[in-house]
């Protein structure tokens, strides 16, 4: 089991993707490397990311995008 997370948590892969790969199918690699840098941030660094976030949704609905 150390084994098994410590490989898990050198690849940045999720353990339930081996036992569930069905359901976490649907995440992609750029979604899970995002999660990842996710987990390094600070709450000062997430609101940052999150306005920027907000910002290019609102972009999009004004521009017609997507």
């Amino acid at each position: 089991m150390q084994r098994l997370y410590e490989l898990a948590t050198l690849f940045n892969i999720s353990v339930d993707q081996f036992f569930f790969p069905d359901s976490t199918a649907s995440k992609t690699t750029h979604r899970r490397q995002l999660d990842g840098m996710l987990d390094c941030m600070d709450d000062a660094e997430l609101a940052i990311l999150g306005a920027t976030a907000k910002a290019i949704m609102d972009a999009r609905g004004q521009f017609g995008n997507r």
